[in-house]
């Protein structure tokens, strides 16, 4: 007799306009937001996130030759071992825009205990881009 195994998806892709560095284009670019087993929502979504979330049918890239910019936020988490849980959040604004630190000021809003910053890094040269 099988054995029947149901399965929860846990998380859902948002699909989030994002500004490249190098160039004056944007891409969608995938933010996973992780659920609790009632279906909400663990994964905090800032307003400036939200406001780059593309609603329709278009495709995401799986790959990408490049690491997008993000932030890193802890949150207390006393169900982990640690005490401590870690997500990363997009940031969809190139270095330039001034929605880039608003966006890590509404990270920090989150009840984060420590935030960092990792900038969009790229796995191949970038000489073309700066020609």
């Amino acid at each position: 007799m099988p054995i029947s195994r149901s399965f929860t998806r846990r998380y859902a892709d948002l699909k989030v306009l994002y500004d490249l560095d190098f160039t004056p284009r944007q891409t969608i670019i995938r933010q996973r937001v992780y659920k609790a087993q009632n279906g909400i929502a663990e994964t905090p979504i800032t307003p400036l996130l939200q406001a780059r979330v593309v609603n329709d049918s278009c495709p995401a890239p799986r790959a990408r030759p490049f690491i997008p910019r993000r932030f890193f936020a802890q949150l207390v988490n006393p169900a982990t071992i640690t005490g401590v849980s870690e997500y990363q959040a997009l940031s969809p604004y190139r270095p330039t825009d001034p929605n880039l630190k608003a966006h890590g000021v509404e990270v920090a809003a989150t009840a984060a205990i420590a935030i960092r910053y990792q900038g969009e890094t790229h796995q191949q040269s970038v000489s073309p881009y700066l020609q």
